[in-house]
């Protein structure tokens, strides 16, 4: 899938391999949502999403707790929709996040077709080799899907 001008959320962004993650995925072209408790760290990441010259929002939250989640996906309605999902740091509602975001694409794809992608670190893609070997294979991912 084209990266350019999707939007991409990634949790987990405030740090690691999620802000690795975010910062490439905005280098591609896409918008990022910034997903971290650490509402600092995420707009931290935010800055650095922008100097590709992307648009970036921060939002505080994560993907352990439902209401957290159900916050998240309203939010990136309220942007337009997510076209990616990178769950960088799973959680026990990481399950509810995909469904919505998925639930969201289908909506979309409705009007139009619409390719989308989620990865979830540990479950899609193995964090293992190093960080930018996993982020090489999380960006491999999403530019080979097309659902």
């Amino acid at each position: 899938m084209e990266l350019r001008y999707a939007l991409a959320v990634v949790t987990g962004a405030g740090d690691g391999l999620g802000r690795e993650l975010a910062v490439a995925l905005s280098r591609r072209g896409a918008a990022v949502l910034a997903v971290d408790p650490d509402l600092g760290a995420a707009e931290k990441t935010v800055s650095l999403v922008r100097r590709a010259r992307v648009t970036g929002w921060a939002h505080q939250g994560g993907t352990d707790d439902e209401t957290d989640v159900h916050l998240l996906a309203a939010r990136a309605l309220d942007l337009g929709g997510a076209d990616v999902l990178v769950d960088a740091r799973p959680g026990a509602a990481s399950d509810l996040l995909e469904t919505l975001v998925r639930d969201a694409l289908d909506l979309r794809r409705g009007v139009r077709r619409h390719p989308g992608g989620v990865v979830r670190i540990g479950r899609d893609v193995p964090a293992a080799g190093g960080s930018s070997d996993t982020c090489r294979r999380v960006l491999d991912a999403l530019t080979s899907t097309t659902t």
